[in-house]
Order: structure tokens, then C-alpha cells, then sequence
């Protein structure tokens, strides 16, 4: 009952819904569970153990994120703390090193293979875990860690206000006094652990502290990451502190139980309490799961948790500016301005709701700030080329955009609008040598095709025609539908569009082309309908919205009643 409870209530945890939700972090959850899994073969199967095929799973597991290499030191603390017990009081006892010897070459395999994971690992990663993360200096990183430790135990019986983006920053002295009530905190978990330690009873108490501070060591150390805090880390940390915390209650509960003398009433009242727990823990990852609903529900939640945080505000702005609220999204970015005055993506990003605003001017003000505060960013780069483009100033367009590749070979918006231009000024050498450049990065590249049949000759229609008869794909399908928009070709690209439809009825884009055809021959009522339903199908779809929107005005002069 007692282990379901454990199981349950760790599942229901509204703290591990920040590691699921978050994709990228999934990686948390795999190398969690293949340490699970290692335990497993390890008690259960004298097979896996003899063989030490129970350390396949940490080879795999550290493969999905190197916290899977802790296992090493955790199989050495289980094997201290139930299979060969060590007597801290007489540890430098013959008996007891020979104790701690047989563990150490028990444990040994297991150490050789997270040792040489973790050195493999961190040459394969982009960024090595020896360099600083996120500029912060090694000491102020660790000095805060302690105090971040007790915020994820407390978190654990009181999980609110939580963020997916932190706008922690890392203290500047030691004699903080977060950092001193963080060491006291610290130092009163090694003593409870010793404490629990030395009665065989509460020991899996002192096996789930030490888990959660040695689950939490490649985090919360001497290895500086780029934010000091951040929730999805404690997937990992809190299967310790699930073994601490419940066999806690259960030694509570099993004392009261003796002392108690209405025993009748005992059981019913430990069960409601643990579903009242359980209620709650479900309820609370039921309404953090509603936040991550959405970019703009996050990252709203976001902005009110970590008011502080750039990013948050930045990302906020994307989510407004992606629906049309450009006026909303600009009070987002001014705000993380007034933060970081210096951020080359929120100047960006500003400069590009000024010109959908329709203030170039201010636009190119700020993008040309993206540029020299971003110089060493291909987007900065990249959306001001756009902008450029946009704008018809094209040498200029062009030289920014080769730029943004001189910086990154493979940044593929740049590569895209670069072949674009290249095409629409008839630069065929040039627009032939960036595709085959393209299809070395990215073989078989449609778009990296198609410019190079451009480049020989073939118009746009023809190679969409192609592709389509070739490979009869939704995409493929609305394509065509647009090549022959473009041509005028209206009832073709009606045609094509339904056709699409029918390989994929819930298709935004093919209602979108329709009602774009039936602007085309001046079919309002028609287009209106398609739009709508491109609309309804997918609500920020802004073409949609104003194709709808032309269709409905045209349609109201038409009607309009002509003057006498």
C-alpha cells in the first residue's frame, strides 16, 4: 500500500509536469527511468547482476542525459546502506574498510562505465560541461545552489508558483543571507541522513536524502548552467525524496497506530488523507497542464511568475505578435527592454512588430540594433535582409543575408530567401550554385530541387506539377493549388486544393487557397465560406484572416446600392 501511495503520489507531482510538458526535457524523465530500471535488474536479477547487464540501461540512459551517471554513486550508497551496512561510528574499524573495499569493487564496473559516458558524452555535446554556463562564474553559481536546494525541498510539499522560466539570478556573496540559511539547510539534510543512518529502520530515510542531493550534484554544483533554478530538473532529484518522505509517514503512521486507541477509526483516516494528497497533487498538474496548453498561456504564466525575465517577456510578445497584437506584443518587448537594453532578439523582434505596424522607418532602427548588438547572430542578420528585401532595396538585402550564412553555412531561413531572390532577379548561376550548396546540407531539400530545375529553365508550375504527379502528398497538392494561383490559373488551384482535401480533410492551408481562387473569380460567398473554415481549422492563421476579410469587403461593394 505504502509503495502504491509512493508511485502514485510521485506520479501525480505537479513539479515533474515541468519536465514532461517541456520536450527537450524529456531527455530528464528517460535517464530516470533507466536508472530505475538499473535498480531493478540489480536487486531482482542475480543474472543481470553477475553479468552486470543491469548497466546496459545507464549506458542508455546517459546517452538520453548524462544524470544518468550518478547511478554509480547511488549503487554504492544502497549497497552501504542495506546490503553491507557500514558503521559510521567505527568506520576506520579492519572490519569495516574491508566493508567499504568489497563495496568499492562491487561498484567498481559500474563507475568505469559512468566515468567513461559522462568523458564521451561531454565531447559529443556542442557545449562541454567543464566550460561556464551562461556567464556565471563558478562561485556565485555554487554559492546559491544551496539555497536553490532547500526551494526544490520545499517545493516538494508546497509545489506553487511554478515557472518554466525562472528569472533567478545567482547571488554575488557569501554572506548572503539566502546563502547562509541555504548552508544551514544543507548541513541540517547531512545530519539528518547521518542520524537515519545509523538505525537500520530509518534507513531508506537517509537513502532518499542522499539520492535527492546526489541527483541534484550535476545541476547544483560546481558546474555553472545558464539558469540557476529550473523545475524540470527535479524529475530525477524527487524519486529519493519520495522514498525519504513516505517511509517517514509510514514509520509516523505505524507508531501513532500502536498509540492510538481508536484503532476503527485509523485506516479510514489514513486513507482520506491520501487521497486528499493525491486529489490535490492531481489537481495541481491539472491546472499546470492547462498552462502549458499554449505558447501564450505559458508563456503568460510565465510573465507573472518571472516578471524579470527577458526571455518570458519576449517570448509573450511572439505569442501576441503571432495572433495580431502587435500594440501587446510591443509592451512585452519594451518591458524586457527596459531589462536587458541590450538584447539583439528583442530588438528584432521589435523592429519587426514596428514594420508590420507599417513604421519602417522605426523598424530599421531597431533592426540595424539587432544587427550591432547581435553581430555574432545569423538572425539578426536574416530578418533585417528580409526587412530589406521587403522593402525592395535588394543589394542590401542580399549582402545581409550573405552575411547571416558567413556567420552559420547551414542557417537554412537565410539559404531559402536567398535562392528566392536569386531566382526572382534571374541570377541562375548564382541561384544554381546556393541550391547544390543547399542539397550538400540538406540532401533531397524540396525547395532546394525546385530552384535548381528553376535555375535550368522550368517555371514554377512546371516543377510543382511534377512534384505532385511524382508524389501525390497533401503539400505537394497545395502547392500546385498556389503555383497555379499564381498563374491565374483559379479553377485549376480550386481543384488542386480539393484534392488535397480529400488526402487530408482538416487541411487550413487547401481552404485557404480555395477561398483565395474564389476571390480570384470574384465568387465571394464562396470564398467567404472557405475561409471561415480555413479559420476555424486553425485560429491564427493570419492569410486566412485577411483573405476573409477581402472577400467579405468586396463582397459589400458589390451589393452596395449605386448612387443616384
Amino acid at each position: 500500500m505504502l509503495a502504491a501511495f509512493a508511485v502514485f503520489w510521485y506520479l501525480l507531482h505537479p513539479v515533474n509536469t515541468e519536465t514532461i510538458n517541456y520536450v527537450i526535457s524529456r531527455s530528464d524523465s528517460l535517464s530516470t527511468l533507466f536508472i530505475v530500471i538499473a535498480f531493478v535488474l540489480y536487486i531482482y536479477s542475480p543474472f543481470c547482476r553477475r553479468w552486470h547487464l543491469y548497466l546496459i540501461p545507464i549506458a542508455i540512459g546517459a546517452l538520453a542525459k548524462l544524470p544518468a551517471v550518478m547511478f554509480a554513486p547511488l549503487l554504492f550508497v544502497y549497497l552501504a546502506c542495506f546490503e553491507r551496512p557500514i558503521s559510521l561510528s567505527d568506520i576506520a574499524s579492519k572490519s569495516e574498510l574491508a566493508k567499504l573495499k568489497s563495496i568499492f569493487i562491487t561498484t567498481l564496473p559500474a563507475f568505469l562505465l559512468c566515468g567513461f559516458m559522462f568523458i564521451f558524452v561531454d565531447l559529443m555535446e556542442d557545449v562541454s560541461l567543464s566550460v561556464a554556463g551562461g556567464g556565471i562564474p563558478r562561485s556565485h553559481y555554487l554559492m546559491t545552489q544551496s539555497y536553490v536546494i532547500l526551494y526544490y525541498f520545499t517545493r516538494f510539499f508546497l509545489p506553487v508558483d511554478l515557472t518554466a522560466d525562472t528569472d533567478w539570478t545567482a547571488f554575488n556573496s557569501v554572506f548572503d543571507l539566502h546563502v547562509l540559511i541555504g548552508v544551514a539547510f544543507v548541513l541540517l539534510l547531512v545530519f539528518i541522513a547521518k542520524i537515519t543512518y545509523a538505525n537500520a529502520k530509518h534507513r531508506p530515510i537517509s537513502f532518499g536524502i542522499i539520492w535527492f542531493m546526489l541527483a541534484l550534484l550535476p545541476s547544483s554544483s560546481i558546474i555553472p548552467l545558464s539558469e540557476v533554478l529550473n523545475h524540470h530538473r527535479l524529475f530525477f532529484p524527487y524519486v529519493g525524496l519520495t522514498i525519504s518522505v513516505c517511509w517517514s509517514i509510514h514509520l509516523m503512521l505505524t507508531r501513532a497506530q500502536k498509540s492510538l486507541q481508536a484503532k476503527a477509526l485509523f485506516k479510514p483516516l489514513v486513507l482520506l488523507s491520501a487521497i486528499l494528497i493525491l486529489s490535490g497533487s492531481a489537481y495541481g498538474t491539472y491546472q499546470r497542464n492547462e498552462v502549458w496548453k499554449t505558447e501564450e498561456t505559458l508563456w503568460y504564466d510565465v510573465t507573472l511568475k518571472s516578471p524579470k525575465n527577458p526571455r518570458a517577456l519576449m517570448n509573450y510578445g511572439l505569442a501576441l505578435m503571432s495572433r495580431g497584437d502587435y500594440a501587446g506584443a510591443e509592451t512585452y518587448f519594451d518591458r524586457g527592454l527596459n531589462l536587458v537594453p541590450y538584447y539583439s532578439n528583442l530588438h528584432v523582434n521589435k523592429a519587426i512588430v514596428k514594420d508590420a505596424m507599417n513604421q519602417p522607418a522605426e523598424a530599421e532602427r531597431f533592426f540595424k540594433n539587432g544587427v550591432v548588438y547581435g553581430s555574432d547572430k545569423p538572425v539578426s542578420y536574416f530578418f533585417y535582409g528580409r526587412f530589406l528585401n521587403k522593402h525592395g532595396r535588394i543589394p542590401e538585402a542580399v549582402q545581409h543575408l550573405n552575411k547571416a550564412l558567413e556567420l552559420t553555412q547551414a542557417y537554412l531561413p537565410a539559404r531559402s530567401l536567398l535562392m528566392r531572390i536569386y531566382y526572382e532577379q534571374s541570377e541562375f548561376e548564382k541561384l544554381a550554385l546556393l541550391a547544390n550548396q543547399m542539397l550538400q546540407i540538406v540532401p533531397n531539400n524540396q525547395e532546394a530541387v525546385n530552384y535548381l530545375n528553376l535555375s535550368k529553365g522550368k517555371s514554377r508550375l512546371d516543377i510543382a506539377m511534377e512534384n505532385a504527379r511524382t508524389n501525390k502528398t497533401p503539400e505537394n497538392l497545395v502547392t500546385l493549388s498556389l503555383a497555379y494561383y499564381e498563374a491565374h490559373q483559379f479553377e485549376n488551384s480550386i481543384d488542386a486544393a480539393q484534392s488535397a482535401l480529400k488526402l487530408r480533410p482538416d487541411y487550413a492551408d487547401a481552404y485557404n487557397n480555395i477561398c483565395a481562387g474564389y476571390n480570384g473569380q470574384k465568387m465571394w460567398d464562396k470564398a467567404i465560406d472557405a475561409c471561415e473554415e480555413a479559420v476555424r481549422l486553425n485560429p491564427h492563421f493570419q492569410l486566412a484572416k485577411n483573405n476573409l476579410a477581402w472577400a467579405i469587403g468586396q463582397k459589400k461593394q458589390s451589393v452596395a446600392p449605386s448612387p443616384l
